[in-house]
């Protein structure tokens, strides 16, 4: 009973609603007793622990179960809750025993009194909470010995069940209360919610089923892709099903679906009518399938009574306009599958826009899955769970991808911390041409995840290729792509981003407003959305300064700096107030010459460089553009020597200063900066901006040691 206030099943009030209550399952050590003492608290709620509610009327639950078995104490369990539901008890938080979910009728009496929410948690973390107690155990292993067999057998059941799934791994207390406070907020609550899928692409029975027991670890679903599986019959087919431990998707692709199947369609859907038979989960069917076939396999479905259908649509060329897949939508639902799938090419970034809006649009209706192909797609995968996709696939390991872009389950869960995923994560992220490479969505979200925010850093990939517009005969280039996304994202919800290579310059045409300072540098590199519009500024100057500062005092340095990007502008700007005397040198000597006459420094050519009397030399280029022959071994010693660059460590600007100095045979080697260090810098700026937080230098030094574990020893 909750010490806060005193409260007993008898108090419940005749004829009010009693399906606001908040009820939590899940395996005993996920943390139920005190979440719900925490949220009794936040919310002045009432607690009910069944547990204790039968130990007030029937003594201890060990004497119970030494007298009439775990059956007895079933069946008083049973009365308590079927009891709690007649007296119609409301304003309550109600906290059930472990297995409360092997009773169906439990559970139809615990969803009229509200919504069930799982508290998730891994046999390794339940063993290290729970201890030898009186309480007997379920089996006849002792209760830390049973908790992977009676897991396993009760998983299947809390995922069924449940209107929520809640993450509680690593996670503080008043954090998982706060979570569960905000979705028993939501007037439509989704039963199905988003799971995460890994598809089994293995190529013999065998290897699949070693792959199974690996992704059954990890996800919520199995897809498997029979199609890649050679020469299946079916006892393949059967021992394989029969062995898989959580909920299954089976389907088998098509040649022209990007699959691998070689047999006829008669074929195809005999298996297919197999998989029904066996009881699976979910079969994923074609929209394209014959009308009378797709009834038939729904009919059959329907017989068995255990088998769900997805009806999936797949075009590998394009995103169509919003209309046409919503018509696409409407056209499936006309089977009434109980899942739908679009799947769509992302011809450019703003193709997941359209994704975004049709989840959003169809959101109530709790059977949408969708999402984009290809690199550009990758940020849908990443959001379609905030936006409502009832699944998210993920590759159980590189090379393993059943489809362009997947992203494998350890990057979407600990890069993208995608099982937090939720309708109100906040969303920042960067743009660029190779923004699904950059070191910042391992920055941003290692911290997001350690400083419990519920934000998410996501990849925008925009760069130079022409792409497609949802007209077929219009034509998009990079600048109106960057245009029409940024258009987006003052639609969506978005709240700030980081801007890289090639668009720091490019993009401060599309912003409502840039701050002096990126005036004065002519780029930006980050963006803060304010009431829907978007405010530019820059943080590469104080990144660039405070790494080159931890080297050395920059007044009166002689200062060398190769290129002329947004990056290289933003780094004279911050010399120039540090007194530095600065020389810009460039591929193309027009571009120095116009930066240096901008900024009031000297420019040089790249074969007219004279670095003896440099004290510093960085590299603000994508290259190493410094001509061999410049590099004379005997003046290289003793220099600052930076490059921007941070993949790979050693590159090859760095290598080569460091081969002359080598040759020269002194032992003053130069002092290197490597350009992880200005990217921590800036993006903790970023960070600041963006949330407010600011890191201390023990917050700092940690997020670049692993940040160069991440970058370099991956």
């Amino acid at each position: 009973m909750s010490a806060r206030i005193k409260f007993s099943i008898n108090q419940g009030t005749s004829g009010q609603k009693n399906n606001d209550n908040i009820i939590l399952i899940g395996f005993r050590g996920a943390g139920k007793t005190k979440v719900a003492e925490k949220i009794g608290i936040n919310l002045n709620r009432r607690v009910v622990h069944i547990d204790k509610e039968i130990e007030n009327k029937r003594g201890p639950i060990e004497n119970i179960v030494k007298d009439g078995g775990w059956k007895k104490f079933r069946e008083i369990e049973y009365q308590t809750i079927n009891r709690l539901s007649k007296l119609k008890i409301n304003n309550s938080v109600i906290d059930c025993g472990g297995g409360v979910v092997e009773n169906e009728e439990n559970i139809r009496n615990l969803q009229k009194m509200g919504k069930i929410f799982w508290l998730k948690v891994s046999a390794e973390t339940i063993k290290k909470r729970i201890r030898p107690s009186r309480r007997p155990a379920l089996t006849a292993k002792s209760i830390v010995e049973e908790v992977d067999e009676v897991l396993e057998k009760r998983k299947p059941l809390y995922q069924k069940y449940a209107d929520y799934e809640i993450e509680t791994e690593d996670r503080l207390i008043a954090e998982i209360a706060a979570e569960i406070v905000r979705k028993s907020k939501k007037t439509s609550p989704c039963r199905s919610e988003s799971k995460i899928c890994i598809p089994i692409t293995a190529e013999t029975a065998g290897e699949a089923l070693i792959d199974i027991g690996a992704a059954e670890k990890k996800a919520d679903l199995i897809e498997l892709r029979l199609d890649y599986i050679n020469k299946l019959t079916f006892n393949d087919l059967q021992r394989i099903i029969s062995m898989i431990r959580i909920p299954v998707i089976v389907s088998c692709r098509r040649k022209k679906d990007c699959g691998k199947f070689k047999g006829s369609e008669e074929e195809r859907i005999t298996i297919i009518k197999e998989a029904i038979k066996s009881g699976v989960a979910y079969v994923d069917i074609e929209d394209d399938t014959e009308d009378e076939v797709i009834k038939s396999l729904k009919n059959l479905a329907v017989q068995k009574g255990e088998t769900k259908i997805i009806l999936s649509h797949h075009d590998f060329e394009k995103t169509p306009g919003l209309e046409e897949l919503k018509s696409i939508y409407e056209k499936a639902g006309r089977y009434h599958p109980d899942l739908i799938k679009i799947v769509t090419a992302a011809g450019n970034i703003n193709d997941n826009f359209k994704i975004f809006k049709l989840l959003r649009q169809k959101e109530k209706d709790h059977k949408l899955i969708a999402f984009c192909l290809g690199l550009k797609g990758q940020s849908s995968r990443i959001l379609s769970r905030k936006f409502g996709s009832q699944v998210t696939f993920a590759a159980l390991e590189e090379g393993k991808e059943s489809a362009a872009g997947q992203l494998t389950i350890d990057e979407l869960a600990e890069t993208y911390n995608l099982k937090r995923i939720d309708e109100e994560t906040v969303i920042l992220g960067i743009v660029g041409k190779d923004a699904e490479k950059t070191a910042s969505v391992h920055f941003h979200n290692h911290l997001f995840r350690n400083k419990k925010i519920n934000a998410v850093f996501v990849p925008f990939k925009i760069d130079g290729e022409i792409s497609n517009l949802e007209s077929k005969s219009s034509r998009e280039t990079d600048s109106e792509e960057l245009k029409l996304f940024f258009d987006n994202v003052k639609k969506f919800p978005i709240k700030g981003l980081a801007v890289t290579n090639p668009h720091k310059i490019n993009a401060m045409k599309y912003l409502n407003e840039i701050d002096e300072e990126a005036k004065k540098i002519g780029a930006i590199n980050t963006i803060i959305k304010k009431n829907g519009s978007l405010a530019g500024c820059n943080t590469d100057l104080a990144g660039a300064v405070k790494a080159l500062e931890e080297k050395a005092d920059l007044s009166g340095k002689k200062v060398l700096i190769i290129g002329a990007g947004g990056a290289a502008r933003a780094i004279i700007r911050g010399l120039k107030q540090k007194n530095a005397a600065l020389t810009v040198a460039n591929r193309t000597f027009e571009t120095a010459e116009k930066i240096a006459q901008e900024f009031g420094v000297n420019c040089c050519r790249l074969n007219e460089l004279n670095l003896e009397d440099k004290d510093i030399i960085i590299n603000a280029s994508l290259k190493n553009l410094i001509p061999e022959d410049c590099l004379k071994p005997q003046i290289m010693n003793k220099k600052i020597i930076m490059d921007i660059n941070y993949q790979p460590k050693m590159t090859e600007f760095l290598a080569q200063f460091l081969t002359r100095v080598a040759a020269s045979g002194k032992k003053n080697d130069p002092k290197i900066i490597t350009g992880e260090k200005m990217l921590i810098y800036q993006a903790a700026e970023q960070l600041n901006l963006w949330t407010g937080i600011k890191l201390n230098e023990e917050e700092l030094k940690n997020a670049e040691e692993f940040i160069r574990k991440q970058i370099w020893n991956n």
